[in-house]
Formats: structure tokens, sequence, C-alpha cells
């Protein structure tokens, strides 16, 4: 993420929290600080981008692909088969009365 860009946030999300009551002074003080410091910008970017972007590490995005994912929708279908079938009997009366006509 570009400094800028991090230190509008890093200010935005200080004064969100400090005024839930989420922050003390002192942190609110000290995330400002850390915004003003160019340098220490810096290093806490490298930081966000080293452990926390998913983007950039090996273990970050496990299981995101479309077959993995495809896996875990049909077994929740399966699960919960007996469920959806009940709402589908329920339902399909309704859908499939005729049409009084006078």
């Amino acid at each position: 993420m570009r400094l800028p860009k991090l230190k509008r946030k890093l200010q935005k999300q200080a004064r969100s929290e400090y005024a839930k009551g989420n922050l003390s002074t002192e942190e609110y003080n000290a995330c400002i600080a850390l915004s003003e410091n160019e340098v220490e910008l810096a290093k806490f970017n490298d930081r966000i981008e080293k452990d926390v972007n998913p983007w950039n590490r090996a273990d970050g995005l496990i299981g995101a692909d479309w077959k993995t994912w495809l896996a875990n929708l049909w077994d929740w279908f399966v699960a919960n088969w007996p469920t959806i079938l009940q709402i589908i009997i329920t339902i399909a009366p309704l859908l499939l009365e005729p049409n009084n006509e006078d």
C-alpha cells in the first residue's frame, strides 16, 4: 500500500476507535505519531505486507480454489437436504395451484 493511503487509513481508524472508546489517549497519540513519521510508517507498511496481506504469504489463501469451494458447497447441500426438501414441499402446493376462473 502506498504510504499516503496508509497514513489516511491509520488516522481514520485511530479516530474511529478512539471515538468508540477502544483506544486510550496514549494509544491514539501513538497511532497519530506513527502516521506522521515517514520512516516508522514505511516499517509498519512492510510489516503489514509481510504478515497480514494474504496475497504475499504462502499460507494466506488456503482453500481458495474453485474445486474446494464447490466441494464445500456440495457438502453443505447434502447435509441440509432434508430441510431444503421440507421447504420445497411446503412451497410447491402454493406455486402449483390452478387459477380460479369465474
